[in-house]
């Protein structure tokens, strides 16, 4: 007889309810979810009773879970408080429960409310002291609330039994995002300040301060260069945190690091040398002299192997700043995954956080470098991962076991049914075997939360087989398998490595250590852009290496490479070392072999680059570093990566250019999406495609590339190679601290057959979000959408339709013509580069001159009127009318036949002396425009960008370059000039020979319905802001009318115009403000109705539109 699993017995209770209810119950409870009441019931009970007896205990029974007496809780003010129940599960950990009917609020407001209850609770120390968690539930929604009080997750009990089981039983401790945020930002803070100087709090919240002479990289003596004092100082501490998590899980019996702080400044570093290097890093039987460190483990692993930093610099560390060191330190607590013990305790995950966040400012600019919050790193790598493993296992039912197409598994639990055989084969030959690359890998998050995601895979194949291996075996094997990282900051990738072997070590049993595994081969530091990742083509050039070393041929030396590499994984000691050597003596060889024939390649494709420059790009060669994975004697389609994942840098071209010319120049020479102003992301998908074959990608990354003109490339490749899997749009909510960027989750796989696109528009709770999006393939419920599209969508801009909204856009863009067809041109504003300068206000008027105000010089002066235009900014610029707020701009040319030319010094000087002495008082900050680029020539007063400056002083409708909501303006006689950017704004010039009015368009473009569209088609900005750029504009759909059926809109768009400069002119009549702002109102709303029936819409669509459908 088959075991019953948990989800079982949650189907076997919902059913059991439902045979407890009556016709009309069922329908209350399960299809309309109302409270269950009484009278739903056959037999008449009470609603919470029912609740208890028939869902929540018959849960806590099936987890062997112990009920504890009920217990009353004093309240400082003396009264007392009870909670439903007490629970104790197998760890001893104990937990309350408020339970509530079936559908209740458990958020209900009142103190009544089971959520309120709990945070209540966790007010009182005895609880915080006592007890690990909260939970408020119905029986079928799940609540946890940590022990700070703070809601950490809210699950559902059949979609969400897996989290559930693994919380109640103690497997995974309940915490909050928020509540990790607040540990790792004091723990951080006060890290910080140690390493570094400056101000953080402690466990009290009392503000510290470690000035910078006291810190620790200050500390460190015989040392000149301020880097090695900094690198120095991160591995230490480094160490010293792995040290003491390893005493925290009784893994190092005694506490080393008090006995080192009380060494004398002359023996700590000799001490300390000899405690990372002789003793952790050293085999037993290689140990000598160890009096002072009796009965410590061999880790292994090269975080305890002398780095080329201090094997150069024979520095010292001043013994007290090692003692504030171990007293921060020893001021948190350090466990393990399933265990939280209140406020100020740290686990492997929160540590490798603030590990992401000690990577320097420096860093982060340098490489474009944002970290990932965990419901991302998990989302991705189950959408990614999950789909290769259930994609191959079919293949391998199909071809090796007769499977039809209706019996293959159409998700992960499905694994789990099939035969224990069956299963095993797949577990060997496709799970164990599956490579995982983030090839931008930061500090490791992605890599942790797949290596979280395959062991727990792999526990249940091990526990539904019974093979009963350790999870020190399970973590090991992937380490060693399955996980890859590249990062072109080394910091990253030593950072990666102690994140993992927390990970590895927060497993281990103090009774039976075994040494770290060896995985440097597996997270490598380089370009992940530069490199060759085919080198089958060195097959055919005949290429030895005996020019190099005498080695032989270059793949002789990469088999056996990979052979070496294979056996050091588990190797420990001086066997591991000498492997190490021999590794290493291949690698030298090899990469200046790569090396010099891609710097070759380069000068002989025409690319200015001296050598030094190239190995400064830090070229990395793919099937060189990972040449297993990428071996030329495979087929072509089963070389690569199975799956690739992460977050890859942002980083805009014009920032690069600055930064490293000759890195963009090898962009632009082998990147076919290296086109326009692009951004680096672009090309991290367009290397990642070619670096796996049939595989899943998954990236977080800007969603910019959707409509943007230097998009179009990289659309085109994902679309000529089919690949678009799946989207999750975050539209204008922002996913990283600190950064105002606009995301999205992109999948891609080559020949995807469909692609699933959803889009958040308020994140509530990011995973309940996102747990919803891969339960649903149609949604929409007004905040998320979900839905299927076409996964070969072209080099055009991407618009997602779907949902309600999705068949009204589908409908508008049915109609032929845009906007785009109707305009001669949509304009951007000029740039003038120095802002300050040019852009004046206007404070009086005399004659021929304005005198203006300088922000540049926070003083007054005089301009002729002739070089000066009305100016408005993107905020100034509303639906009918302009604020015009005495803005100018100082506009040094004038006519020459017909077109504007900049006015040359002799004539500004002699013509217009007083601008032209305004602009001698601010000539440096002029000349410095643009590095400078104006510094040699005569009229160095000149916009840099003086773009359709000739566009200005004619007839045309202005429009911000961001605004919450259509803010069109018909300019037809003040002729305002306006600059670009974000600030600034667009202009649109009709066609001579155009049939619409301007008024008429002016009235569509107005109208709610148009701005639906574009909300729907465009960019949605942080803070509620919406894009109006050209780029979006220009799509909209125009129904061409003849002159007499435009009337009625141009009439309307009439009274709109004359309506608010009405508005504006009123001062005091508050009486006539109100009946003119009514009759604004009433006209829009006109508008409005007649915009809906010129496009055709119906009722139930117009609903949509108002946001009442």
């Amino acid at each position: 007889m088959a075991e019953i699993t948990f989800l079982d017995t949650i189907k076997n209770i919902k059913n059991e309810v439902r045979e407890r209810l009556t016709f009309d119950g069922r329908k209350m409870v399960f299809d309309d979810w109302k409270k269950i009441s009484s009278e739903s019931m056959i037999e008449s009970s009470e609603p919470e009773a029912f609740t208890k007896e028939f869902v929540i205990e018959m849960v806590f029974n099936f987890l062997e879970l112990e009920k504890l007496p009920e217990k009353q809780f004093e309240t400082p003010t003396g009264k007392d408080r009870s909670v439903d129940y007490q629970i104790k599960n197998q760890k001893s950990d104990i937990f309350l429960v408020e339970a509530k009917p079936i559908n209740a609020d458990l958020f209900d407001k009142s103190k009544e409310g089971a959520v309120n209850q709990i945070k209540g609770l966790f007010k009182l120390a005895e609880v915080k002291d006592n007890y690990k968690f909260g939970i408020a539930t119905d029986g079928f929604k799940w609540v946890f609330i940590d022990n700070a009080g703070e809601v950490a997750n809210e699950l559902d009990l059949e979609k969400d039994y897996e989290q559930i089981k693994e919380f109640l039983a103690g497997k995974e401790k309940v915490v909050s995002s928020k509540t990790e945020e607040d540990i790792s930002k004091k723990f951080y803070d006060w890290y910080n300040a140690l390493l570094h100087g400056g101000r953080y709090k402690d466990h009290k919240d009392k503000t510290g301060n470690i000035s910078e002479r006291d810190c620790f990289v200050n500390n460190i003596f015989n040392v000149e260069n301020t880097e090695d004092k900094e690198q120095i100082a991160q591995i230490l501490m480094d160490r010293l945190i792995f040290i003491k998590f390893l005493h925290s899980k009784g893994i190092i019996k005694e506490d080393v690091l008090k006995k080192l702080a009380g060494c004398p400044d002359d023996i700590l570093v000799p001490k300390l040398r000899q405690l990372f290097f002789s003793i952790l890093d050293s085999p037993p039987d290689e140990r000598f002299d160890i009096k002072d460190f009796k009965d410590i483990p061999y880790l292994n692993g090269s975080l305890f192997t002398i780095t080329d930093v201090e094997r150069e610099n024979d520095y010292r560390v001043k013994a007290d700043i090692l003692r504030k060191a171990i007293e921060f330190l020893d001021s948190f607590r350090f466990v393990g995954r399933e265990s939280l013990e209140g406020s100020a305790t740290l686990d492997p995950e929160i540590l490798g956080y603030i590990f992401e966040r000690a990577m320097t400012a420096t860093d982060r600019k340098g490489t474009g470098a944002y970290y990932t919050p965990k419901a991302i790193t998990r989302y991705i790598s189950e959408n990614t991962i999950y789909p290769f493993i259930i994609d191959r296992a079919n293949e391998f039912l199909m071809k090796e076991k007769g499977y039809k197409e209706t019996e293959l598994i159409k998700d992960i639990d499905r694994l789990f049914i099939l035969p224990a055989p069956t299963l095993e084969e797949i577990w060997n030959n496709i799970i164990h075997e599956i490579r995982v690359l983030d090839n931008a890998c930061g500090s490791g998050a992605f890599l942790l939360a797949a290596g979280n995601l395959l062991f727990d895979l792999n526990k249940r194949i091990d526990e539904k087989l019974g093979f009963k291996n350790t999870d020190i075996a399970l973590k090991r094997l992937i380490l060693s398998n399955n996980l890859h990282g590249v990062d072109i900051n080394p910091k990253g990738i030593e950072i990666t490595k102690l994140r993992l072997w927390l990970w590895l070590a927060d497993s281990y049993d103090p009774e039976h250590i075994q040494p770290l595994p060896n995985i440097e081969y597996n997270l490598r530091a380089g370009n992940s852009l530069i490199g060759y990742h085919d080198i089958s083509r060195f097959e055919k050039m005949g290429g030895t290496l005996l020019d190099y070393s005498g080695g032989g041929s270059l793949y002789h030396q990469l088999q056996e490479r990979a052979r070496l590499i294979k056996n050091y994984k588990n190797k420990s000691g001086s066997e591991a070392k000498e492997l190490k050597r021999n590794i290493e003596t291949i690698n030298s060889v090899i990469k200046k072999l790569l090396d010099t024939t891609l710097y070759n390649e380069l000068k002989e494709n025409k690319v200015k680059i001296e050598r030094d420059e190239f190995d400064r790009l830090s070229p990395f060669h793919w099937a060189f570093e990972f040449y297993f994975i990428f071996d030329p004697e495979k087929p072509k389609d089963e070389r690569g990566f199975d799956v690739v994942i992460g977050n890859p840098p942002y980083l805009r071209i014009q920032i690069l250019n600055k930064t490293d010319k000759k890195q963009v120049d090898y962009f632009n020479k082998y990147y076919k999406s290296a086109v326009g102003n692009y951004d680096i992301y672009g090309l991290f998908v367009e290397r990642s495609l070619s670096l796996t074959h049939g595989g899943f990608v998954g990236f977080i990354m800007p969603n910019k590339f959707f409509l943007a003109n230097y998009g179009e490339c990289l659309r085109r490749i994902i679309s000529d190679k089919n690949a678009l899997n799946a989207i999750v749009n975050f539209k204008d909510n922002q996913i990283f601290q600190g950064a105002s960027t606009y995301t999205c989750l992109a999948f891609f796989r080559e020949n995807s057959s469909s692609c699933k696109y959803s889009e958040i528009t308020k994140i509530k709770n990011l995973f309940q979000d996102l747990n919803t999006i891969s339960d649903e393939s149609e949604y929409d419920n007004g905040n998320i959408t979900v839905g299927g599209i076409n996964s070969t969508l072209g080099p055009s801009p991407w618009v997602f339709n779907i949902g309600k909204s999705g068949k009204i856009i589908e409908k508008l863009t049915k109609i032929k013509k845009t906007l785009e067809d109707y305009s001669e041109r949509i304009f951007q504003g000029v740039a003038t580069s120095a802002d300050a300068v040019y852009l004046v206000k206007i404070v009086n008027e005399e004659n021929d001159v304005f005198e203006i105000f300088s922000t540049e010089t926070q003083s007054k002066h005089k301009i002729e009127k002739d070089v000066v235009r009305p100016l408005v900014k993107g905020k100034d610029i509303k639906g009918y009318f302009v604020e015009y707020k005495n803005r100018a701009i100082i506009f040094p040319y004038h006519k020459v036949n017909g077109v504007f030319k900049i006015i040359k010094p002799d004539i500004l000087s002699t013509k217009y002396p007083k601008c032209f002495a305004y602009f001698k008082q601010n000539e440096e900050k002029i000349k410095s425009r643009e590095d400078s680029k104006f510094r040699n020539t005569d009229t160095w007063y000149e916009y840099t960008y003086p773009r359709s400056i000739n566009l200005y002083e004619i007839s045309k409708i202005l429009t911000p370059n961001s605004a919450f909501s259509a803010s069109f303006y018909l300019d037809d006689k003040e002729y305002y000039y306006m600059t670009c950017g974000v600030a600034g704004g667009y202009g649109i010039k009709l066609k001579e020979d155009c049939s619409l009015n301007e008024k008429y368009l002016l009235a569509l473009l107005n109208s709610k319905l148009l701005d639906f569209y574009n909300k729907k088609i465009g960019t949605c900005l942080r803070g509620g802001f919406y894009s109006y750029e050209g780029r979006v504009i220009k799509r909209y759909p125009i129904v061409e009318l003849d002159r007499n059926k435009q009337k009625p809109f141009i009439d309307l768009a009439d009274k709109m115009l004359s309506l608010n400069e009405r508005l504006k002119e009123i001062k005091g009549d508050l009486g006539e403000k109100a009946r003119i702002e009514k009759d604004i109102k009433d006209t829009d709303k006109k508008i409005d109705e007649v915009v809906y029936g010129l496009y055709g819409l119906s009722d139930e669509e117009i609903k949509v539109v108002e946001g009442s459908g």
